[in-house]
């Protein structure tokens, strides 16, 4: 869809059903299918250009880098798949606890190495290029006695700013990692299953109740906590210029000031819930409700006549 004016550039029917995706990178849109398979398209045209079974489900979505495509599955298990032709280049599994949240966390690339959080727990930093596990990190300890208590997914999203690592476990801790070494460099215990999103300042995460945090990013201490959105199922927090934004389950959106976390705007998109997290890229953010309705928003620059920054919707497509 063109970011202008939300209009079709091109449409492609894959006839099947879909579960997660698009990855989208070197000229390539991956995505995955519930029968297990991912599927290739040309990022121009929309065309196919191959189709990959990977033995399992994905809700995670496929990291597209270099010459690889990167897929993780619900059965805890990473692949490396071909970018030219979708053929396995290798594959790790890691245990499958005896229960765990539905979910999966999507890989990220730092530098040569693919993070990857799993459901038990664990932080890996991968080789891309061979699949060979660099460090492991227990990121979220299981603990107690019922396999209920003892749920540690690492299914939220893992933020990366420049070497340095962001991941939640559920039940466990959010943690700050060295990217090439997987050395922890600080701690702290807060249970959430959105996982964390960061600007160079801060680090902002959702808890289970619906209280939205921010900590310093150097070391992890809280800098603002704010309860305005309990039991509101508040999506996590995503960085947009001077503000954090959230979505909620009666489709509204929510922004708080990034410094202090005070409310300065709010709009509603529509009737529909909001549980994807925003999408910030450059001056604009991008939105979509579960009913489908695709938005774009950007930050109006007057504010001579307003205190709190005005919020125009600029493209709206379903």
């Amino acid at each position: 869809m063109s970011p202008a004016n939300g209009k079709d550039v091109w449409k492609t029917d894959l006839e099947v059903e879909l579960s997660a995706g698009p990855g989208v990178g070197e000229g390539t849109v991956a995505v995955a299918t519930k029968d297990g398979h991912i599927i290739a398209l040309d990022t121009k045209t929309g065309s196919e250009r191959w189709r990959a079974y990977i033995g399992g489900e994905t809700l995670a979505q496929p990291l597209v880098k270099g010459e690889y495509v990167i897929v993780q599955s619900i059965d805890n298990r990473l692949q490396a798949l071909s970018l030219f032709d979708g053929k396995q280049r290798w594959e790790l599994e890691q245990n499958m606890p005896a229960l765990t949240m539905r979910g999966a966390s999507s890989p990220l690339l730092v530098g040569p190495l693919v993070i990857a959080g799993f459901d038990n727990g664990r932080l890996l930093g991968v080789t891309a290029a061979t699949g060979d596990i660099e460090w492991d990190s227990m990121l979220s300890l299981p603990t107690g006695r019922s396999d209920l208590d003892r749920l540690s997914d690492v299914d939220g999203a893992i933020a990366v700013v420049g070497q340095d690592v962001y991941a939640a476990g559920y039940q466990g801790r959010i943690a700050s990692l060295a990217a090439e070494s997987g050395q922890v460099l600080w701690s702290r215990e807060i249970s959430t299953h959105v996982g964390v999103s960061a600007d160079w300042n801060s680090i902002y995460t959702t808890r289970a109740g619906g209280e939205i945090i921010a900590m310093g990013r150097s070391n992890g201490t809280e800098v603002w906590r704010n309860d305005d959105l309990l039991r509101r199922d508040p999506t996590l927090p995503v960085p947009f210029h001077t503000a954090v934004v959230v979505g909620d389950f009666e489709g509204y959106l929510h922004f708080f000031s990034s410094i202090d976390g005070k409310p300065v705007a709010r709009l509603r998109q529509g009737g529909k819930a909001i549980t994807s997290p925003p999408l910030a890229v450059a001056n604009a953010l991008y939105v979509q409700s579960d009913d489908g309705t695709l938005a774009a928003y950007t930050v109006v620059q007057d504010r001579s006549k307003r205190k709190a920054p005005d919020i125009s919707s600029t493209a709206d497509e379903s």
